[in-house]
């Protein structure tokens, strides 16, 4: 039989899943990961049904489906996209300040097999933007 592993912990707020809206140029998201693809896309259609996703993972696979109508030169931005969401989720919420303070010097890394970019594989082999982004704005914060 296989494992299914399922973990939450007291970090799950720095997750771009969690249940956190943000608010940007008046539109208040369901969650980061809502507001992160609706900026990858200047095509309204796309931005609305972003906007209208039930769950982040649904908001994701939106975009995904939509990948070649994403805004030309996107990749070069998304790190500095991505931290300024940040920023928008601390002000906003303050349980994800004290989370990001709380953590300390600690380390951050999420184990997730959906994007090599953003996170780390099972065997350290893939990047983890994202948890090194945190890291940085922590260090910052500081």
């Amino acid at each position: 039989m296989e494992t299914v592993i399922f973990a939450w912990n007291e970090f799950e707020n720095l997750s771009n899943f969690s249940a956190h809206q943000i608010e940007y140029n008046n539109i208040l998201f369901s969650t980061c990961e809502h507001l992160y693809h609706y900026i990858r896309y200047s095509d309204i259609n796309v931005q609305n049904k972003i906007l209208s996703a039930k769950s982040p993972y649904l908001a994701h696979k939106i975009s995904q489906e939509n990948k070649s109508k994403q805004i030309v030169g996107f990749w070069d931005i998304k790190i500095k996209v991505m931290k300024k969401i940040f920023l928008l989720k601390l002000e906003q919420h303050r349980d994800v300040y004290l989370t990001l303070i709380n953590s300390e010097k600690k380390l951050i890394i999420k184990q997730q097999p959906l994007d090599y970019f953003w996170w780390v594989w099972l065997d350290n082999s893939w990047k983890n933007i994202m948890w090194k982004l945190w890291e940085e704005v922590r260090r910052e914060l500081i």
